[in-house]
């Protein structure tokens, strides 16, 4: 076990506490591959939680009458939990926006963790994630991934353009090529390619009103036609833009197919 890690033993079948190793008594290159490792690990847990808060919240977004005030009272609640004032009556802090009830106790480790972190400056590490147990509970509970995940949320919300996100929304329930553009990016038209290699096929599996011409264009990278969604910089944008929000993650043969058509956002 590394300095600054934390055991992975459980009350009931407590271990012996494992010596601590200094960092300088490993040699570089093993210390940077752990380091990898630890930082990977942490990513993992960060992911994971935003993915759950943002289908949270895109679902009430979804069903408010006032999304402007939704964003706003979202952005409140998170800036609340990671600096705002506790009074020593706290005993919970609730973040209504997405469904968490927080021991004051906790919110204070976190207020803690962010000051010295992103206030003062330190520099964020991931020293306290045991490689070899990345899914024990030392990591679960850490303040510190607890923390970035809610900073990385803060910043999502932040983003947010409630009258963007309608007209994005309205654009892929009426526009075709959007339509398309969206199975591109989320690989599902690649996915029916590989098995029918037919454009027409694929069109009437995805029923989307005039699509055959567009997936025939698109999937031809030399084409110069406007039917070719790659040729279409601005609808590119929209399409990443709607998946970045909705938490779609991008087919890497579409993110290939953007940056030699050099579409891809920079």
């Amino acid at each position: 076990m590394l300095e600054g890690q934390q055991s992975h033993s459980s009350k009931k079948n407590p271990l012996p506490e494992a010596p601590a190793i200094k960092t300088t008594d490993i040699p570089k290159t093993e210390l940077r591959k752990i380091r990898k490792e630890q930082k990977d690990i942490a990513r993992v847990y960060i992911n994971n939680f935003l993915v759950k808060g943002k289908k949270s919240f895109q679902k009430a977004l979804k069903l408010s009458r006032n999304k402007v005030n939704l964003v706003e009272s979202a952005t409140q609640e998170l800036e609340n939990v990671l600096y705002g004032e506790l009074s020593k009556d706290h005993k919970l802090v609730v973040v209504s926006t997405f469904d968490m009830i927080l021991p004051a106790s906790r919110v204070k480790k976190v207020q803690e963790y962010y000051y010295h972190n992103y206030v003062i400056g330190k520099n964020v590490n991931y020293d306290f994630i045991s490689p070899e147990h990345p899914f024990q509970l030392a990591n679960k509970r850490s303040t510190a991934l607890f923390c970035q995940a809610l900073y990385e949320l803060k910043l999502w919300v932040e983003k947010i353009n409630v009258k963007r996100v309608l007209e994005l929304e309205e654009k892929r329930k009426k526009n075709g090529s959007f339509q398309v553009a969206l199975y591109f990016a989320d690989g599902t038209i690649y996915e029916i390619l590989e098995k029918v290699k037919k454009p027409t096929i694929c069109a009437e599996k995805l029923n989307v009103s005039k699509s055959r011409a567009y997936i025939s264009e698109s999937i031809k990278l030399e084409s110069t036609s406007r039917k070719s969604i790659f040729n279409l910089p601005e609808l590119i944008q929209d399409t990443i833009e709607y998946c970045d929000f909705h938490g779609i993650t991008l087919n890497a043969k579409f993110i290939a197919d953007c940056i030699k058509k050099n579409v891809y956002p920079k």
